[in-house]
């Protein structure tokens, strides 16, 4: 009885006996090189960086189909506009008043931001007055005056602001700049309280706010990494099955063998990408990348060189560019018998006549 034995690297790795009489085949494969790991697994990040910014636009383009996402997001326009807290730029976008004068502070004098900020916060407290309610507008200016008279809020020893007549004004002793009434009372207030206070006192804005952003962080992102996942990373080796190459590993010839040193089979193969998908990729988003710096690991320092998914179901990379891999010990008992079938030698027996 003859014997079928492949294996990766310098050991080998038997495999169950065929029958095949005077027939030994045995089959080595070689692990590739790390670094050709790396730049196979560099090309497909990139594919699925491009693929999952073309996802993320077309689920962001449904999402605000969606009645809800419009009626949360006319709200949150609606409010924002109204607070003071934001502008319109010329393109129609809506930012806030920070980001507005520090992206054209070149187009406004220093005084002119200060003033552009101090009118802000007056019309919130209005906005807070005619749309939230008496009390709160009264919560909050008791905090922004609390706010501007604290002792600590200083330039040199002086306070920015004293109280004249009942009514908080700058104080005329302060020597400090515009700029720096900008950046040290007026945009810390805005950035520290004031949003805080437009979602924590608008009820409606924080529902809208809170709709939108769920559908960012359970669809939009979610949805939009899972398709391309698929289809950079599982999709590819339902075409490329010999192997079940990526696009990455097609190109630095890597392939895949199964625990019997055969190409991986279907219902493996889409447990490993399942594995990499969901308890890698997704699983990264919500832990800070921690499941990808442990799969990563595990693939620099195993002794395998397997990387979590891999681990889990015993499969092995190998460099097919001097062994095929194969689908089945059958297919390799038939590859062996064409390549050694010699052809029919024809001669004549006994003289011609």
């Amino acid at each position: 009885m003859g014997k079928l034995t492949s294996g990766v690297e310098q050991a080998e790795k038997e495999i169950k006996p065929i029958e095949d009489t005077n027939r030994h085949i045995s089959i080595a494969y070689t692990k590739p090189f790390f670094h050709r790991r790396i730049f196979a697994g560099l090309i497909d990040v990139i594919l699925l960086v491009i693929v999952w910014l073309l996802m993320f636009i077309s689920f962001r383009a449904l999402a605000t189909t969606f009645p809800g996402y419009k009626s949360a997001y006319s709200e949150i326009n609606a409010v924002q506009l109204s607070s003071g807290l934001y502008t319109k730029e010329d393109d129609g976008q809506i930012v806030t008043v920070v980001t507005h004068y520090t992206n054209d502070s070149d187009s406004y004098t220093s005084e002119e931001i200060k003033d552009a900020y101090s009118d802000s916060l007056e019309s919130f407290l209005a906005y807070i007055r005619s749309d939230i309610s008496e009390a709160s507008y009264k919560a909050v200016k008791d905090n922004y005056d609390g706010y501007r008279l604290d002792e600590n809020l200083a330039y040199n020893g002086v306070k920015y602001f004293v109280e004249v007549n009942g009514d908080i004004a700058e104080n005329p002793e302060c020597t400090a700049s515009y700029a720096m009434y900008s950046s040290n009372v007026y945009v810390p207030y805005i950035q520290n309280k004031a949003y805080g206070y437009l979602s924590s006192l608008n009820v409606s804005y924080y529902n809208a706010t809170r709709y939108v952003s769920n559908m960012l962080f359970f669809f939009e992102l979610p949805c939009s990494v899972i398709v391309s996942s698929l289809i950079v990373l599982y999709v590819p080796g339902l075409f490329f099955r010999r192997g079940r190459k990526t696009i990455g590993r097609l190109v630095y010839h890597i392939g895949r063998l199964d625990k019997n040193c055969l190409s991986v089979s279907f219902r493996r193969y889409t447990a490993e990408s399942m594995i990499m998908i969901f308890g890698i990729i997704v699983l990264s988003f919500l832990t800070l990348g921690v499941p990808l710096i442990i799969s990563f690991s595990m693939m620099a320092f195993s002794k395998k060189k397997q990387d979590f998914p891999d681990y889990m179901l015993d499969i092995t990379e190998v460099d097919d560019q001097r062994e095929k891999i194969y689908f089945s010990k059958e297919e390799i008992l038939l590859e062996s018998l064409k390549k050694n079938k010699k052809g029919v030698d024809f001669q004549m027996e006994g003289k011609p006549e």
